[in-house]
C-alpha cells in the first residue's frame, strides 16, 4: 500500500510540475483556486438588467495576487487590454515587455503550437476578420477549450487570441488545474473586447434577451445622461438627459448632424480612392436605458438624415462572457406595409389585417400574423430607451423598420 501511495505522490508531483515540463511553483495554487472561485461568483451574480459591464478585472486582481512573479509578457496584457482600461496619459506609453519578447511566457504555447512563429507571421497577409480563425485552427485552440471558434469575437484587443491562450497554458504548466485556469482566463479574454469601451462614456446600457454580435467596423454614438459623444468628442451637452431647445430643430441635432455627415463623406471618399464600392454607412447607438426617446430618437433621426442606411443599437445580453450585442433599429428598404406606434404604456400595430394592441411578449406572434415586412416606427417622446430596445428585440427577424418618425411627431 505504501508503495502505491508513493507512486501516486510521484505522479501528482509530476502533474503539478506542468503539462509541458515547466518548473512550476510560481503561483500559490490555493490562492489561485480562491481567485477562480471569486471570479466565478462575480460572473454568476452579474445581471444584464443592472446595465453595467461585468467586472472582468476581478480575475486580473486575483491572478496577480496568487502569482506575484507572473512573467512580464503577461503584465502589460492584463493591465492595458482588459476592460475597463486605465488612463494612459502620463504613462509615457511604456507598456512593458510585449508577450513576443518573453520566452518564458510563450514557452508552453510554443510547445502546444510548434509552428507558432510561422503562423503569426502569415497572419499579416490575411484580412483582419480572418486572422483569429486562422490562428485558432492552426494552433488547435479548439483542443484548449477556452472558447469555440464561432464565439471568439473579432473585436478582441488581441484579435488572434494568443495572449489569453498563452496565459492559460502557462498557468496549467505552472501547476494550475485546467478548470481553475479556465475560470480565470475566459473572463480575461472576454474583457479584451474593444467594443466594451462604450462604457467609458456610459454608466449603463439597456438589457435585451438576444441580439447579434457587435462589429468594430461601425461608428458608434454614445448618449449618456449628460451628453452625446462621437469619435471621443462631446458634441452636445444634455441636462438630465434632455436636449436644449437650441440644440435641435425639426427633430435634427445640428452638431451631431454635421459630425455624422463628415464621417459618411470620409467613408465614401476612402472607398472611391481605393477603387472599392462604398459600403452602406452604418452606425450604432449606445444609450443609457433611462433616456427618453425624445433624446435618443433625435440622435437616430439625425443619423438617418445624415445618410446612414443602417442604424443599430447596443444592448446587454444575459451572457457575462459575451454581454454586448447589437439590435437593428433601422435599415433602408421598401416602403412600409406595417406601422407600429409605441408609448410608455401601449403598443399599437397596424397592418392589412387591421389594428391590434399586443402585449410585448405577444408582439412577435402578432407580426407573424400580419405577414411581417417593412415597418414604420413611431415612438412617443417620453418612452424610455429601455422600452424601445425591448420592442426592437421582438421585431428582429419578424419585421424591419424602414422608416423612423420624427421624435417630435405627435403619437396618437
Amino acid at each position: 500500500m505504501r508503495s502505491i501511495l508513493w507512486g501516486l505522490e510521484l505522479l501528482t508531483a509530476a502533474a503539478c510540475d506542468g503539462a509541458f515540463g515547466g518548473r512550476g511553483g510560481i503561483c500559490d495554487q490555493a490562492a489561485l483556486r480562491r481567485a477562480a472561485e471569486a471570479t466565478d461568483a462575480v460572473m454568476t451574480a452579474w445581471r444584464s438588467a443592472d446595465g453595467a459591464m461585468p467586472d472582468y478585472r476581478v480575475a486580473v486582481r486575483g491572478l496577480r495576487e496568487a502569482c506575484p512573479r507572473l512573467p512580464a509578457g503577461f503584465q502589460s496584457y492584463l493591465e492595458y487590454s482588459v476592460q475597463p482600461l486605465p488612463e494612459l496619459r502620463g504613462q509615457g506609453f511604456n507598456l512593458g515587455t510585449p508577450l513576443r519578447d518573453d520566452p518564458e511566457a510563450l514557452r508552453p504555447l510554443r510547445a502546444h503550437c510548434p509552428g507558432l512563429a510561422a503562423v503569426l507571421g502569415s497572419l499579416a497577409t490575411r484580412p483582419a476578420s480572418e486572422r483569429g480563425g486562422a490562428l485558432y485552427d492552426a494552433c488547435d485552440f479548439a483542443g484548449i477549450g477556452l472558447f469555440s471558434r464561432t464565439t471568439v469575437p473579432d473585436t478582441m484587443a488581441d484579435p488572434q487570441g494568443h495572449h489569453g491562450h498563452a496565459l492559460y497554458l502557462w498557468l496549467v504548466d505552472d501547476g494550475a488545474a485546467p478548470e481553475v485556469a479556465r475560470a480565470l482566463v475566459r473572463p480575461i479574454l472576454a474583457g479584451t473586447d474593444t467594443t466594451l469601451e462604450v462604457f467609458r462614456d456610459l454608466a449603463r446600457l439597456p438589457a435585451a434577451r438576444r441580439g447579434a454580435a457587435p462589429s468594430w467596423f461601425s461608428l458608434d454614438v454614445r448618449v449618456a445622461l449628460d451628453g452625446v459623444t462621437a469619435n471621443s468628442k462631446r458634441l452636445v451637452q444634455l441636462e438630465q438627459g434632455r436636449l436644449a431647445e437650441a440644440d435641435h430643430s425639426g427633430g435634427l441635432i445640428g452638431a451631431v448632424f454635421d459630425t455624422l455627415v463628415e464621417e459618411v463623406d470620409k467613408t465614401r471618399a476612402l472607398a472611391s480612392n481605393s477603387g472599392h464600392t462604398p459600403e452602406r454607412p452604418r452606425i450604432v447607438i449606445a444609450a443609457d436605458p433611462r433616456l427618453p426617446w425624445a433624446t435618443v430618437g433625435a440622435v437616430a433621426y439625425t443619423a438617418r438624415r445624415a445618410g446612414y442606411d443602417h442604424i443599430d443599437a447596443y444592448a446587454l445580453a444575459p451572457d457575462p462572457l459575451h454581454p454586448l450585442i447589437m439590435l437593428p433599429l433601422y435599415a433602408s428598404g421598401e416602403a412600409p406595409t406595417l406601422e407600429l406606434t409605441l408609448t410608455a404604456a401601449s403598443i399599437v400595430l397596424r397592418c392589412k389585417g387591421g389594428e391590434s394592441t399586443p402585449a410585448l411578449d405577444a408582439l412577435s406572434a402578432a407580426l407573424d400574423r400580419c405577414g411581417g415586412g417593412p415597418m414604420r416606427l413611431s415612438v412617443a417622446p417620453d418612452t424610455s430607451w429601455q422600452r424601445v430596445i425591448a420592442v426592437a428585440t421582438e421585431l428582429a427577424g419578424h419585421a424591419a423598420v424602414v422608416e423612423l418618425a420624427s421624435p417630435q411627431e405627435t403619437v396618437r
